[in-house]
């Protein structure tokens, strides 16, 4: 099981049907605080955020999610203005647990 991440467009779809754990950590630049949700097929499942109030902030979350092939798996930021740190700073991943 792979390939199911697009990294183009950021998408994760399910290869197969079965239960998922994802996880992501965002790391804000000081004075820049930020928000992202982890989103399945348009839906809200998670929040994080970063406040931005001292150098490099972190947010994080992890969710379980039983996911059904095809399903849609991304990360959404949703301020414009805002700094992100790159590097292994700020990551998108997942695993899956059990194949249905």
């Amino acid at each position: 099981v792979g390939g199911g991440y697009d990294k183009t467009t950021g998408i994760f779809r399910a290869p197969v049907s079965g239960l998922y754990v994802f996880a992501v950590q965002l790391t804000s630049q000081q004075s820049h605080p930020m928000e992202v949700s982890l989103m399945k097929n348009g839906v809200i499942i998670s929040k994080a955020r970063a406040e931005g109030s001292n150098s490099d902030d972190k947010g994080t979350l992890q969710a379980p999610l039983h996911l059904t092939t095809g399903d849609q798996v991304w990360v959404q930021h949703h301020w414009e203005q805002t700094v992100m740190q790159g590097y292994f700073w700020t990551y998108f991943t997942g695993y899956i647990v059990d194949v249905d």
